[in-house]
């Protein structure tokens, strides 16, 4: 959402605010791909191999899943601020 905002407070700029989007995804994917898989796959041989409960394990998955949802609607704070380092950004390139 903060790269199309960003699109709305600098018209000219709209279509380098949008290509900014993938670039803010691509940074998130591998945010998530080297902190957040590695946990949950070893969590998981630990449960296979009797080191951990399934309980424990389920327990580790809604806390995952309600992080996110909190994540969410703490990410709509960052709105307003992201959409305009958006544009800051857009100005230089």
């Amino acid at each position: 959402m903060a790269p199309i905002y960003a699109g709305i407070i600098e018209p000219t700029l709209r279509a380098t605010c949008l290509s900014l989007s993938g670039v803010i995804n691509g940074v998130a994917s591998i945010l998530l791909f080297v902190f957040i898989d590695p946990f949950l796959s070893i969590k998981t041989d630990d449960v296979i191999e009797g080191k951990c409960s399934e309980t424990e394990f389920r327990m580790c998955v809604v806390g995952m899943v309600g992080s996110k949802v909190v994540g969410t609607f703490l990410s709509i704070l960052f709105l307003i601020p992201a959409a305009k380092i958006i544009v800051m950004v857009a100005k230089v390139l």
